[in-house]
């Protein structure tokens, strides 16, 4: 049987009239485990289990020049994890396996400068990175006639 389950939440602190920290949170769990018996009782092609788990925390800082503009600047962290077994209901054979880290890593910088009421600009940078750990494993499954494919 699934279980879903979310968390966010947010923060934000003036620090004066030209400071402002924002605080963000969103975490995800998903949880699912399908046994061989309830797949057949149920009539589902495939069985097993996958446990998910996802968050995405930042932080920004806006900073106020004046009238004439504003910065924001903002570090961000995306976690996702992947457990997942997975077998073929008519076989009983496994068919996938899930192991999977990721992990994404951003720092972005944009300005937003008005010169006058007619022109603006907005200009900025940003980077980005990634940590990732694939391990996903397929297997062969059988077709309508028990032969694995080729």
């Amino acid at each position: 049987m699934p279980v879903y389950g979310d968390l966010q939440g947010k923060v934000v602190y003036n620090i004066n009239d030209k400071n402002r920290l924002t605080f963000l949170n969103i975490f995800s769990k998903d949880d699912s485990d399908n046994s061989l018996e309830d797949a057949i009782e149920y009539e589902v092609d495939f069985f097993g289990y996958s446990d998910d788990l996802t968050n995405v925390a930042g932080i920004n800082w806006q900073y106020v020049w004046g009238e004439a503009g504003y910065s924001n600047t903002s570090i961000s962290h995306m976690y996702n994890s992947f457990k997942r077994d997975y077998g073929e209901t008519k076989s009983g054979l496994n068919t996938t396996k899930d192991n999977t880290l990721q992990n994404h890593f951003k720092l972005r910088n944009v300005n937003y400068f008005n010169a006058s009421k007619r022109h603006s600009f907005e200009f900025g940078i940003e980077a980005a990175g990634m940590l990732n750990d694939f391990d996903v494993t397929y297997q062969n499954e059988k077709d309508n006639y028990g032969k694995v494919p080729d």
